[in-house]
Parts: C-alpha cells; sequence; structure tokens
C-alpha cells in the first residue's frame, strides 16, 4: 500500500481480516518504553491492598507513617540499612555521579558522610566509573567499575582511608547485597542470579530463574534466599515468587502452609496493576512490602504491619524500592523512588508503631475508585501539614462487587444526612445532579487565585466546569483520545465507521494495515454522538459504537485467544471499563512491528508526558510518514477530564477542603508524575516536566536480557513543547462519562461481543436501564 495514493478514500468493509501483528505474543522479547531521565528498570503501578490466598492476612498493632529526611543532593541509592544498634548506613550517588558515599544517619537525625569513593574515582582510567555498589555486614563498600563501553571492569572492597581488589566472576552488575563476611549476591544485567565469594572470586552458587523472568528484589532469611520476579506474557505482567536455598542454589518448594501465607501478601496472578514486591528479613522473621502493604510473613498467618490510606504506601507515583527492618519494634522503613524524573528521586519514610500524632483538624476526600492521583497527594499534602488528619474514602473498594449505582446512593445519603466527605472527586459521578441541588461550594475563587500567580493554566481544561452561576468543580488531570498512524487512516477516523471499515479493508493484505486500539478511547471518542447535553442515548451512535467495537475486537480475537495464558478473559479484559479515557499511547507496535512493511495505527490517549514522548518516537521513526492528531467523532476536540476535584457545600471544614484543592493545582503537585496519571492541567508544569524529563527511549528485550532494538531521543524542545501545547488547547470540549451509564453499555457490548445478545437487544436492554436509571 502506498501511504500517499488515494489518502482521503476509506475503503468499504472487508468480508475477511488478517489478525494484527501487533497482538501476537510477545514470548522472546519485551517492549520497554520510559523517561531517560528514571533510571531503567522494570517497574509496575502500585494497588491498595487486596488480600488474597487461603491464609487471610490479619492486622496487628497500628503504626503511622513519619517522615525521615535525607541528604540532600541524592541521585542515586545503592543500598540502605538498619544497623545493630537503630541507625542507619546509606550508599549513595550524590550530583557526582562518579562518587558513592557512605552516610551514617545521626542521632539528632542528620546523616554523616563517613568515607566515599572519590580517592578510587580519581585512580581510575578517563573510561571508567563507578557502577554497582552495596555495603557489607562490616561497614565497609564492595564497588565495581565500568568502562565507556558498558563493560563490567574491576571491583574494590572500599573503607576509610583505604581500598583494596575484589573479584567477581560476572561483568556488568545491576544488583548486588552482601549478607555475611567475604560474599555477595549478585545478578548482571542478562538477569542471571548468583552468589559469589569477592575475596577469590569465584561462584558459590547460582539461583536460576526461568527464562523470560526478570529478578526484582531479593533477600537472605535463615538458609533461604526468597526472590520475587516479574513475568511478561500476551496478558499482563505477573509477580512470581521464588525460593532458593542460600549454599547450594537448588530451588526450595515450599509447604501448602507455607504458599498460603505468601499468598496472602503477594500479588494475585491476575492483577494488573500491581507492584513487583520488595523484601527485608531479620533475626525476628522475613517481611514484604507488597500491594500497598507491609507484611510480616514469619507466623501462622501474614501480618498487616501498615497498610496504605493516604500514605505513600498508596501513593503510586512513588514505587516502593527497599523494605528495612531493624531489630527494634519501631525499626520499619520503606524507601520510595519517584516514577517519574524529579530533582529529588527518593524519599524515606519509618513506621513505627502507635497512633498518628494528634491532629487538630481533619479531612475526608471522596473518590468513587480509588485513585493513585489522589493517594499520592494525600500522602504529600499529610507530610506537609501533619497537624491534619487526612483520610482517603473509596466508594467501590478493590474486589468489593459494589456497584457504581449502589455507592452513589450511599454517598447522596451520607451528604444529606451532614456526615459527607469535605472533598469530593467527581470522576464518575453525575456533576450536573450535585451542582443543580446545590451540593457544592463555588471555586471561582481557587481559579482566579491560580490565575493570579507566575503560573498558566489550560484555560480550555481547568474552566470546563465553569458557568455564569460559578464554577464547581476543577480538574486537575486529563486526557484526550489520540490516534498515531498514516496521513490516510487519519483522514479514514472522521467516523468510527469509515476508520473501522478502513482497518478491516487494509488489514486483508500481507502488507497492510494493523491496529491496537482501545475500546475506552473508542468510547471517548463516541461519547459526544452517542449521549446529548442531558445524557439520553442517541440509539444510532450507539449502534455504530457496538457495531464498530465488535468489528475491531473480532480482527484482535483469534491471536489473541491462541497466545493468551489460561483462564485469560481477552473480551471481558478489554470491555471491564469503558471509564477513564483508556490506555496511553505507547508507540510500541508501530516501531516493534513483526512486519515492517505493515502499516500499523494506535488509538489509546495521551496522558501523560511519556504518551506524548512515545508518540514522538513513533512519529520519528516509523517505517511509513506518520502522525499523531486528536480522535473525535464529533465535529469538536475531546478531552477526558479527570481527578475532578469539588466541595462539599455543608462541609464543616470549607477552608481546609479549598486549601487542599488549591494545594493539587500548584506547580509542585502537577509536576508529581506516575505511570498514565493524566496530563496536567498546570500549562506551565506540563512544559517544564516535558523539557526535564530528558528524552524517550524504547527497546524490544529478548529473554536473556538482549536488546534486540531500541530507538531514543532527547528531550523535547521548546518549540516542539509549544506544539504540543496547541494540541492540547485544540480540545475544546469536555466528555465526562458518567460511571453507571457506562458500566450499563459495558454491560451490554460484552453481551453483543460474546453473541450471547443480538445488536438489537443489546441496545434495547442498555438504553432501558440508562432511562431508568436517568429517571431516578
Amino acid at each position: 500500500m502506498n501511504p500517499s495514493s488515494n489518502a482521503s478514500a476509506c475503503p468499504p468493509k472487508a468480508d475477511t481480516a488478517q489478525p494484527p501483528a501487533s497482538t501476537q505474543s510477545t514470548m522472546g522479547k519485551r517492549v520497554f518504553s520510559i523517561a531517560l531521565a528514571a533510571i531503567f528498570a522494570l517497574g509496575l503501578a502500585a494497588c491498595t491492598p487486596t488480600p488474597n490466598g487461603s491464609v487471610a492476612a490479619r492486622s496487628e498493632t497500628s503504626r503511622f507513617e513519619q517522615a525521615v529526611t535525607l541528604p540532600t543532593d541524592i541521585m542515586h541509592i545503592s543500598d540502605i540499612a538498619y544497623t545493630s544498634d537503630g541507625g542507619m548506613l546509606m550508599a549513595a550517588n550524590t550530583t557526582d555521579w562518579n562518587t558513592v558515599a557512605v552516610f551514617a544517619k545521626t542521632a539528632d537525625g542528620s546523616w554523616e558522610a563517613l568515607f566515599d569513593t572519590s580517592t578510587l574515582a580519581a585512580s581510575l582510567d578517563d573510561d571508567t566509573s563507578i557502577g554497582a555498589a552495596c555495603l557489607t555486614p562490616q561497614g565497609s563498600l564492595l564497588c565495581t567499575t565500568l568502562t565507556a563501553e558498558g563493560d563490567g571492569g574491576g571491583c574494590y572492597l572500599v573503607d576509610p582511608g583505604s581500598q583494596s581488589e575484589a573479584s567477581l566472576p560476572a561483568g556488568r552488575i545491576a544488583i548486588m547485597r552482601s549478607f555475611d563476611e567475604d560474599t555477595v549476591i549478585a545478578s548482571d544485567w542478562t538477569g542471571s542470579f548468583f552468589r559469589a565469594d569477592y575475596t577469590t572470586g569465584d561462584t558459590v552458587c547460582t539461583y536460576r530463574l526461568p527464562s523470560g523472568t526478570v529478578l526484582a528484589d531479593f533477600t537472605v532469611h535463615g538458609n533461604r534466599v526468597y526472590a520475587s520476579a516479574s513475568k511478561s506474557s500476551s496478558a499482563n505482567p505477573t509477580c512470581e515468587l521464588y525460593v532458593f536455598d542460600y549454599d547450594t542454589g537448588e530451588q526450595v518448594n515450599l509447604d501448602a502452609h507455607e504458599e498460603s501465607v505468601f499468598a496472602a501478601a503477594f500479588p494475585p496472578t491476575d492483577a494488573s496493576a500491581v507492584a513487583t514486591p520488595i523484601w527485608a528479613a531479620s533475626e525476628s522473621g522475613i517481611f514484604l512490602c507488597s500491594t500497598g502493604a507491609i507484611y510480616d510473613c514469619s507466623g501462622e498467618t501474614a501480618t498487616v504491619l501498615a497498610s496504605g490510606n493516604a500514605t505513600n504506601l498508596s501513593n503510586t507515583g512513588k514505587t516502593p524500592d527497599r523494605l528495612l527492618v531493624g531489630s527494634g519494634s519501631d525499626d520499619i522503613a520503606v524507601l520510595y523512588r519517584e516514577r517519574s524524573g524529579s530533582a529529588n528521586p527518593y524519599t524515606l519514610y519509618r513506621y513505627p508503631q502507635g497512633e498518628q500524632p494528634k491532629s487538630t483538624s481533619s479531612l475526608s476526600v471522596y473518590t468513587l475508585e480509588d485513585s493513585s492521583v489522589i493517594q499520592q497527594t494525600a500522602a504529600t499534602y499529610r507530610d506537609e501539614h501533619p497537624e491534619i488528619a487526612i483520610e482517603v474514602r473509596v466508594g467501590i473498594p478493590a474486589g468489593s462487587g459494589l456497584s457504581a449505582d449502589d455507592a452513589l446512593r450511599t454517598l447522596n445519603a451520607e451528604i444529606l444526612s451532614g456526615t459527607g466527605p469535605d472533598v469530593i472527586v467527581l470522576d464518575g459521578l453525575p456533576f450536573d445532579g450535585f451542582a443543580e441541588q446545590g451540593a457544592l461550594l463555588d471555586l471561582s475563587g481557587i481559579i482566579q487565585d491560580a490565575r493570579e500567580t507566575d503560573d498558566e493554566y489550560f484555560e480550555n481544561v481547568v474552566g470546563a466546569f465553569a458557568t455564569d452561576d460559578g464554577c464547581f468543580a476543577i480538574p486537575s488531570r486529563f486526557g484526550i483520545p489520540a490516534i498515531v498512524g498514516s496521513a490516510e487512516a487519519i483522514d479514514c477516523a472522521q467516523s468510527l465507521e469509515s476508520l473501522t471499515s478502513y482497518i478491516e479493508s487494509e488489514s486483508e493484505s500481507p502488507t497492510g494495515t494493523d491496529a491496537t486500539f482501545s475500546v475506552a478511547s473508542l468510547y471517548t471518542a463516541s461519547y459526544r454522538s452517542i449521549f446529548d447535553t442531558g445524557g439520553s442515548v442517541d440509539r444510532d451512535a450507539l449502534a455504530t459504537f457496538f457495531a464498530c467495537s465488535k468489528r475491531l475486537l473480532m480482527l484482535n480475537d483469534r491471536r489473541n485467544y491462541e497466545n493468551a495464558p489460561t483462564g485469560y478473559d481477552y473480551l471481558g479484559s478489554q470491555l471491564d471499563d469503558l471509564q477513564g479515557g483508556g490506555s496511553g499511547i505507547s508507540g510500541s507496535g508501530i516501531l516493534f512491528a513483526e512486519n515492517p512493511d505493515q502499516q500499523f495505527i494506535e488509538i489509546a490517549s495521551l496522558l501523560s508526558g511519556t504518551s506524548f514522548g512515545s508518540a514522538s518516537l513513533a512519529v520519528e521513526n516509523a517505517s511509513f510518514a506518520c502522525a499523531l492528531e486528536p480522535l473525535s467523532f464529533s465535529p469538536e476536540r475531546v478531552f477526558v477530564p479527570s481527578s475532578i476535584l469539588a466541595v462539599n457545600a455543608n462541609t464543616p471544614e470549607a477552608g481546609q477542603a479549598k486549601d487542599f484543592v488549591s494545594y493539587v493545582l500548584s506547580k509542585p503537585q502537577q509536576k508529581q508524575g506516575s505511570l498514565d496519571i493524566g496530563i496536567a492541567v498546570n500549562k506551565t508544569a506540563f512544559r517544564e516536566a516535558q523539557i526535564e524529563l530528558g528524552g524517550y527511549g524504547m527497546s524490544v528485550m529478548g529473554d536473556g536480557g538482549s536488546e534486540l532494538s531500541s530507538v531514543s531521543r532527547g528531550p523535547f524542545t521548546e518549540a516542539e513543547v509549544e506544539a504540543n501545547c496547541a494540541l492540547v488547547e485544540s480540545a475544546t470540549h469536555a466528555c465526562m462519562p458518567d460511571k453507571t451509564a457506562s458500566d450499563i453499555l459495558s454491560t451490554g457490548l460484552l453481551a453483543y461481543c460474546r453473541n450471547e445478545a443480538t445488536l438489537d437487544e443489546a441496545l434495547d436492554a442498555a438504553i432501558q436501564k440508562i432511562d431508568l436509571y436517568l429517571a431516578q
């Protein structure tokens, strides 16, 4: 196909279609797309606790979260641990990347630099630098060196005023930790995992992980090595538990009770957004930080030591990096790493026993579904305002089975009874109903105050809910449904029917067009056609959405079923939630196609700086002429507001609630990042983050960790940032799906796609349920 020929002609529907290559099994390769400013590591988004397994996790004495100040200018922490007397030692790089310093935490809470690698660094060749490093139990620093080509160099043991050569059997070490005198457990960049004697360089034993598995974290307890690893598949990545004999390297088979204890703390195998668990051990037992909580797995059950509401354990803007457990009952801490680029990439929190210090006021924040943005903001707001007890209330807790309609009834009852939350996150809730009932405060003053700062805002978004009567809600994030593809594909994307027909027709050819798409993005692009301003459904527009979605899903259906793990529900996973605008653009299908002669289309959403970066990589490096455009099947370009903040008109904490809303809109909070949490409404924060992220890269990795191919680019230029801002500002109309209505449509579309209902039956049932809901 010639992408420049007949660009405006959209072919009719084809009778047969070739399944898209982009949905083929990815066994043997993995695609990674991340900002270059961050450390290249496999990270998965966190979630709130959902204990599972045959042994239920139980709670222990309450603990509270307390920030621990770190030295300034820390850029990378190689190792950190409690000492026997309750102090801490830390090995870290400051702004001088070639110097690793060892710090000790003093009794007054400050950090003292004990010694560093500056003398060693000065003795190295110009093309050699310090690589991995770890603390030994004796307080020495063991470190490796790297050449400019990335090859492993030497190994050294550094103490105050001295250094000596050591040895390791592998070259480029990624992680290493020492648990006894003279040996170290290390993994190299290919994923192998071994224990070595660094005085002789001999390998003591190797801990073997299955092919395609990436080591995440490990610890030693007793005579066992406990490890967590991630494994990718054609469905969701999974977190796996492995246990080895410390001395022999042989894998240990846990008994049924041990498996049940860890199952209560480990993420379920079907989890779609979980943090790879991290480990710690002490004389008292074995511990896990996993699924938004800290667990003691030493006893008959998995005991919850601390969990996440309004703490950083539920803050998906931060990745738990190290779990620390010392000898004292209060010696439990978690080192977190920022998910996005930051001048201060690490934070440290301890979790002592007892209740949070008494607060002088309180603040409750309600969100229909758990929100990473709100959990993240609540955690940082509490850090800055320890005098305020802040609570995040989730209307539909994970695994509760509650419907959005039931949660809404409960919320309305609380508001009427005067027990409602102070701040309401309106995502998925009927804004018009709350506003018409006078249940929300006017927030016009907050917007006006924000405009009087030095910051600029995306006015098309921040004022989306402003009327002549006031502004009763303010989005703090948003997404834009978009399409990345050829000019011909974009021309055919003026309607969902013509785009679907184009994809079907071109997919017949071995060198035709394949597509990856999010049904949720198609839904938000169609929303203003499906629903009128009063919420009533246009039957013809809904029929088009149902029919085209099924046709597109069937193009992917056969291959996804063939390659999916046993029990994976492809259609269910695609249609589980139409809310929120869908997944973020990745660009990977366009860049790493099985057949380089094929043209690819990606339909997803611009949800973060990474979405823009991934789209730019695809446009710049595709094997065909490629472009990025917002996607809308109505005359106006649309955006999807998210983390929409409102204040309960009856709250006794109105001033505090408004201050929280202002805090969310501030530049520091707007620059907080996570995985596809939404574009910042603060335009200044968006601009600065686009440049500060430092660049973007994407790679296809083989099972053994070998890099098959990669692309990269530097940071966006000021001109490119302004072009991205212009694209954002071209989306002028808000699309705010109602969760209850969206769930009704999702159920109807799933029944139609599974052939459990005809198109007319699915439409009749969905429209009848929505009419009943609107009549309530």
